[in-house]
């Protein structure tokens, strides 16, 4: 007799299983975090309700003032293999879906100055500037999202797209540096 797992395989309803059990102990409010995973600073992060992660995500909040640097908005959802990591601050809004692989920063290792080239990465000033994700923001796969950026409700930022300027709300970039592709110009209600 065959059993039927529907879109899951045996084991992958061990590893689901598993994955909420750890989430259930250590991560409330989060829907669900799959492990394996990697957080650091979790006193540094706040998870609202529906938060979910695929696999390999890679997760680090540090603060200099000892508070609060990122924020999860309900109902975010975040493919396998993502990397988002903040110092000052990393905001991001309700219903964001952000595909796999995806890389989110609110910080650099120095600037592109002379100077700070001559010096060695590790030991070059971070500079920082907080990076705000608004509601129902749609981020594709592989996309970097890079320090001072503020992504617009609605907006979509295609796979692959490394994003160093503010996106407007109801938009659509693509590209390396990205660029607006499509942009509606919707009155607020």
């Amino acid at each position: 007799m065959k059993v039927d797992f529907g879109m899951y395989t045996f084991h992958e309803y061990v590893r689901l299983i598993y994955s909420k059990l750890m989430t259930i102990l250590f991560f409330r409010p989060a829907r669900i975090i799959r492990h394996p995973v990697r957080i650091r600073g979790y006193k540094h992060i706040k998870l609202s309700a529906g938060f979910t992660t695929g696999y390999f995500c890679r997760i680090e909040a540090f603060s200099l003032e000892n508070d609060t640097t990122m924020f999860f908005g309900k109902n975010l959802s975040m493919g396998d293999f993502c990397h988002i990591t903040s110092l000052e601050k990393v905001v991001i809004g309700d219903n964001v879906l952000i595909g796999s692989s995806v890389f989110i920063s609110d910080h650099d290792h120095g600037s592109t100055n002379l100077d700070d080239m001559k010096m060695i990465p590790s030991k070059r000033a971070l500079i920082t500037s907080p990076v705000f994700i608004e509601n129902n923001v749609w981020i594709g796969e592989k996309a970097i999202i890079l320090k001072g950026v503020t992504l617009g409700e609605n907006s979509i930022i295609a796979a692959g797209s490394v994003v160093t300027k503010n996106v407007p709300a109801y938009s659509v970039v693509a590209g390396v540096p990205a660029k607006v592709i499509i942009e509606h110009n919707v009155n607020p209600s």
